[in-house]
């Protein structure tokens, strides 16, 4: 099979698995206010399940990426969707919140890392060197088309038959897809394209994983994936409850924040155009920008509750969710080479973003509990955010894209 069909073919299996997986994992945020309703959790406590399988995606990020260099895309694919799906049926049948940080934050989470962007980075990159940003950011803008897809029509699913049917009817649909990815030509895919493997044997490329990590490039890689994961997910997990509390109508509210998801996808994909074509900084810069923007935006729909107010945040603060992921990816693969360490250093990096996941969703849940409102999760996120380009400001390495002699 010729190499630019296979490329091709790899990049649209990780355009699908992306969504499949990020739109399972946050269907969570839409069962939220059902499961809360029904078993009188605190916030602080719903939040917990999203935190657990935000560490989880943190925790096996790195086994992930060890396992994708090991073992290849076909086993790491498959365990991800046996393990969500495995996950929701148990959820089906749960009643304690222990149960559901259980099969929805450890079963999940594992899930979702293994068809999430460590995986999907290291496939890509074996295949395309040229615009590798806006490749990456159309796969990772896939995982938004998911939630665009998922949220709404899990909402419905719900309202027809009940949270627990929801789930296992998820579950059911997750188990058919390894099934239908038999046919796809896995070992040509894992080989990559000859130049690249050859690109990925010079000796500039070939240092250990542990100088890797140690170096300058992958600590301001990680302090920027890290922080911007604290000041979103402080926001992101609170959307749909931000929007009912505000006197929203539920299936509105869903909507919205699919509708946000697919501005997520948009941006995703803009984004990495704007970066692999025209200045590099500023289009970056103005990505934070707009994040601010949305956080604050916030404020007046607390206390008005208008709708237009909430479609107006889910495309200034969506278009940003996610959208710098492929940027700091790229940058990985561009720095450190495609080799077959490339899984375990994307793994590394995303793992210390999911950390800032974990924090931020705890942070945004306990400051909420705590107030009794949302005016300060939206302070602490609204200040968070502007660390991060203040690192791109400072380091070269995030200026510029490459790596820089010490």
């Amino acid at each position: 099979m010729q190499a630019s069909r296979l490329g091709v073919i790899a990049f649209i299996l990780c355009l699908v698995l992306a969504a499949v997986g990020r739109g399972a994992g946050e269907t969570y945020v839409v069962f939220l206010p059902s499961l809360a309703q029904e078993f009188g959790w605190a916030r602080v406590e719903a939040a917990s399940v999203y935190g657990v399988m935000q560490f989880m995606v943190a925790v096996a990020a790195i086994p992930i990426g060890h396992f994708f260099d090991r073992w290849g895309p076909h086993r790491t694919f498959t365990a991800g969707l046996l393990l969500i799906s495995a996950g929701m049926a148990i959820a089906s049948r749960s009643s304690a919140i222990w149960h559901f940080q259980l099969c929805i934050g450890i079963l999940g989470g594992m899930g979702v890392a293994a068809l999430g962007p460590v995986p999907c980075t290291a496939l890509i990159s074996r295949w395309y060197h040229a615009r590798l940003t806006t490749r990456l950011g159309a796969v990772w803008a896939s995982a938004g088309l998911g939630v665009l897809v998922a949220a709404p029509s899990i909402q419905l699913l719900i309202d027809a038959a009940g949270w627990r049917q929801a789930y296992l009817a998820l579950a059911g649909l997750l188990l058919l897809i390894p099934i239908a990815l038999l046919w796809a030509p896995w070992t040509a895919l894992f080989e990559g394209r000859e130049d690249l493997r050859l690109e990925s044997r010079r000796p500039a490329q070939s240092v250990s994983h542990f100088r890797k990590l140690r170096s300058r490039a992958f600590l301001g890689l990680a302090s920027v994936h890290f922080i911007t994961a604290v000041a979103m997910f402080s926001i992101h997990p609170q959307t749909v409850a931000i929007f009912v509390d505000s006197g929203l109508p539920e299936i509105v509210a869903a909507s919205v924040f699919g509708a946000a998801g697919a501005a997520g996808a948009v941006g995703m994909l803009g984004l990495g155009w704007m970066v692999d074509r025209f200045h590099r900084l500023g289009t970056v810069l103005f990505s934070y920008a707009l994040s601010i923007a949305g956080m604050l935006l916030l404020l007046p729909l607390l206390s008005g509750g208008n709708a237009w107010l909430a479609w107006v945040f889910a495309f200034t603060f969506g278009p940003t969710f996610g959208a710098r992921g492929p940027v700091l990816a790229a940058t990985a693969a561009s720095i450190f080479g495609p080799g077959s360490g490339l899984g375990t250093v994307v793994g590394a990096m995303y793992a210390i973003g999911s950390l800032g996941a974990v924090l931020g969703s705890t942070v945004g849940g306990l400051l909420h509990d705590l107030s009794g409102g949302y005016h300060w999760t939206i302070a602490w996120g609204s200040l968070v955010i502007l660390i991060p380009p203040t690192l791109f400001l400072l380091l070269p390495e995030l200026r510029t894209g490459q790596r820089v002699p010490r």
